[in-house]
């Protein structure tokens, strides 16, 4: 729920500018805020998410799992997170590209902007991720709203 909500103010205040103050980020609880993710973590996160698309393509469910974060996998079994994301994911269940937006991170979590090109539909997501045992972990996927305004983006 803190990620969610940390992405949901994250993308309110997005547009203030390249450092961004966002939930705490240490277990001491200091906050070190979500700035734009280095080129090591960036290419992280984009393969995190490259290789669970990949997996998504091929059908290979089982395999797409491993790419979510253990709070996914106590909220779903594996078969359960497969109809999940044919259901209500069909664009990212059936994605032919992908292509990378504002990646921002704090080094525990991650917030990444994907364009997800499906079987004739495109579409705009808010990927959330954390990191686990030093590898990063897809956390939840939002599809954000058609921009009202030029420039924003409402979850």
């Amino acid at each position: 729920m803190r990620t969610v909500l940390s992405a949901a103010i994250l993308l309110l205040i997005l547009a203030a500018g390249p450092t961004i103050v966002g939930p705490p980020a240490t277990a001491r609880g200091e906050e070190t805020g979500f700035t734009q993710s280095k080129a090591p973590v960036k290419k992280q996160i984009q393969s995190v998410i490259q290789a669970q698309l990949a997996a998504f393509r091929s059908g290979n469910y089982q395999k797409a799992y491993t790419y979510a974060s253990v709070g996914i996998r106590r909220r779903f079994a594996a078969a359960a997170f497969a109809e999940m994301v044919r259901s209500a994911y069909p664009a990212i269940a059936r994605s032919r590209t992908a292509q990378f937006g504002a990646i921002l991170d704090d080094s525990e979590q991650a917030v990444a902007h994907v364009l997800v090109e499906g079987t004739g539909d495109r579409v705009l997501y808010v990927y959330l991720l954390v990191r686990e045992r030093g590898l990063w972990k897809i956390e939840s996927v939002i599809e954000a709203q058609k921009p009202s305004l030029d420039g924003e983006v409402s979850i």
